[in-house]
């Protein structure tokens, strides 16, 4: 017998449909736990913040189709250091022109 055809009998005889019922319900009980406890809410509502937040932007200000004030938004939202990171940029351009 080659390694190959070995190593199929060998898979072949493996208790797959009881790990694949261990592996579920171990997931349902971690799911139950974590996913959907009380606790761990607030971490959902707030990844999902920007995503609320860029859609109400989207349908309340629709006349805008700037590109740039739109990507300012999604920056802004999902980044609050790019402001500052980019006014610093700015504030230092502006300095070494003068100079």
């Amino acid at each position: 017998m080659t390694r190959l055809a070995r190593l199929r009998t060998t898979l072949a005889e493996q208790p797959w449909e009881l790990w694949t019922r261990q592996i579920a319900a171990v997931l349902r009980m971690d799911l139950r736990k974590n996913f959907l406890s009380r606790r761990g809410i607030w971490i959902y509502l707030l990844a999902f913040a920007p995503v609320v937040i860029i859609t109400l932007h989207a349908i309340i200000d629709r006349h805008s189709g700037s590109m740039r004030e739109d990507t300012e938004v999604l920056a802004g939202v999902s980044s609050p250091g790019y402001f500052a990171a980019r006014s610093s940029k700015r504030v230092c351009i502006t300095t070494s022109l003068r100079q």
